[in-house]
Parts: C-alpha cells; structure tokens; sequence
C-alpha cells in the first residue's frame, strides 16, 4: 500500500489519485537535503497516470512528476543510489506517534527516514526525459 501518512496538504494528490501516491513502479529522479527544519525533498517521476486528470493538462502526457518535502527528518539513511532507482517496495508506518518511510528500490538503492509531516511541493505533467 502507498498511503504516506501524516500529509499537511493532501487535496492535490487525494484528488489526483485518491488517497494512494503514485509510487509502485515510480523512479525517483532527486533527493535534496535541507538544514532548515530539517527536510528531505524527493522528486518522483510516475508514468501512472492521474485517476481524475486536471482540465487544464495536455492529453498527450506521459509521465507525471510529483515532489514531496518530508519535514523534521531524523534516522536518516541512504543507499545503493545509481542510475534506475525504480521504487520496488514502499512502506509508511505510524508507531508511537512516529511516522516513517522505509522505500526499497529495485537495483538496490533505498531511502529510510523518521519524519513529523509531509508536504506536496507539486505535481505536474511532463514528456518522458523532460526531467
């Protein structure tokens, strides 16, 4: 299950996608560390296309790009990042009112990380390679 608990601003993605994140199969393109709260931004690149797409998006969209920031990172640890880094397996979880991140991808790398919120920085329409 792709459920990402604990989203500041969800109607974007919830009206989007339902309540389900576009992950399974998605490759994650960037990964930017910030001190300030301190963050973890991702960049994921998805070629599942959007349940209810917006009016205003093309119809001969390909992929569809969607940036998320995690805020009050702690735990954090990064693997095995290369080339493909296809999400095979992602895990959300909320134990003692600590939310975390556990994504495996398939060549190998992985990202795993304790948060306190998450917040959609956007999602638009792209072109296959137009990263």
């Amino acid at each position: 299950m792709n459920l990402i608990q604990r989203i500041m601003n969800p109607q974007a993605l919830t009206v989007l996608y339902g309540s389900e994140a576009p992950l399974d199969g998605a490759e994650i393109l960037e990964v930017q560390l910030k001190r300030d709260e301190p963050r973890l931004s991702v960049r994921i690149m998805t070629t599942q296309k959007p349940v209810s797409q917006p009016n205003r998006w093309p119809k001969d969209y390909d992929v569809v790009y969607l940036s998320l920031s995690f805020i009050g990172v702690s735990g954090l640890s990064i693997g095995g990042w290369g080339y493909d880094n296809i999400v095979a397996a992602f895990v959300s979880t909320v134990a003692d009112n600590v939310a975390a991140i556990t994504i495996n991808c398939k060549e190998g790398a992985s990202i795993a990380l304790k948060y306190d919120w998450v917040r959609v920085e956007g999602i638009t329409y792209g072109y296959l390679g137009s990263a």
